[in-house]
C-alpha cells in the first residue's frame, strides 16, 4: 500500500511585518472607507447611516491585532440603549449563532450520547409545566408535552415548537398580547434581566415574562 503525506508547513509568526499582509490591509482600508463615505460596494448598497460593525483580524501566533476597523452608525448616538461608540470590548448580540455554538460545544464534552434524554431530564422547570399539563384539560397546540422533547430534537430543530413559541419575538419585545408564559412552562424572567439591543424598545411593564 502506498501512503502519500501532504507536506507538514509551519504556522505563518509575525504576519503584521509580512509585506502581502501589509498591502492586503492597504487595500481593506481603502475599500470601507469608500463603502462607508459612498454606501455602494461590488455587492450591493451598503447602508452606512443605521449600521455599526467591528472587524478584527488576528492570529493565535501573533500577540497583537493585525487589522482592526470599527464604524459607528449615526443611529448609535440617539438609541437608548447600547453603547455609543463601537471599540474592540464592545459587545455584540450573535442571535442564532448561538445554536450552533451550544450544540457543538456540546459535541465535543458530551457527545451525541445524550441526544436521546428528554429536556425535562435536565430543566425542572419544565418536567413540572410537563406533570401540570398531564393533570389538566389543555389544547396540545398550544402545550407543548415537554416530557416528549429530546435534546437532540432541540439541537436539530425538529421538536415540532412552532417559531417564537408562546407569542415571543425579539427577547426585548413586548409580550404579545395576554399570555402567560410561566403557564405554559417557562420560567419568569425579572425585566432587569432582559438584555437589549441598540434601537430596542424598553423594558415592558413589571410581572412580564419571558423566555430565555
Amino acid at each position: 500500500m502506498m501512503i502519500f503525506k501532504s507536506p507538514d508547513f509551519l504556522a505563518p509568526k509575525n504576519l503584521c511585518s509580512s509585506a502581502a499582509i501589509q498591502a492586503a490591509i492597504t487595500n481593506l482600508t481603502q475599500v470601507l472607507s469608500e463603502t462607508l463615505s459612498t454606501g455602494k460596494t461590488a455587492y450591493g448598497p451598503f447602508d452606512a447611516t443605521n449600521s455599526s460593525y467591528a472587524l478584527e483580524i488576528f492570529s493565535n501566533h501573533d500577540p497583537n491585532l493585525i487589522f482592526s476597523n470599527y464604524s459607528n452608525g449615526q443611529y448609535l448616538a440617539n438609541s437608548p440603549t447600547g453603547v455609543k461608540n463601537i471599540d474592540t470590548n464592545t459587545i455584540f448580540r450573535i442571535g442564532s449563532l448561538t445554536k450552533l455554538l451550544t450544540v457543538y460545544t456540546f459535541l465535543v464534552n458530551a457527545g451525541d450520547i445524550k441526544f436521546n434524554d428528554p429536556v425535562t431530564k435536565y430543566i425542572p422547570e419544565l418536567a413540572a409545566a410537563a406533570a401540570a399539563s398531564l393533570n389538566a384539560t389543555q389544547n396540545p397546540i398550544d402545550t407543548v408535552d415537554w416530557n416528549d422533547i429530546t435534546l437532540g430534537e432541540l439541537a436539530s430543530q425538529t421538536a415540532g415548537i412552532g417559531r417564537d413559541y408562546a407569542g415571543f419575538g425579539e427577547l426585548a419585545s413586548p409580550l404579545n398580547g395576554a399570555i402567560n408564559a410561566s403557564a405554559l412552562g417557562l420560567p419568569p424572567l425579572a425585566n432587569t434581566s432582559l438584555l437589549l439591543c441598540a434601537g430596542a424598545p424598553p423594558a415592558p411593564a413589571p410581572n412580564s415574562s419571558r423566555a430565555s
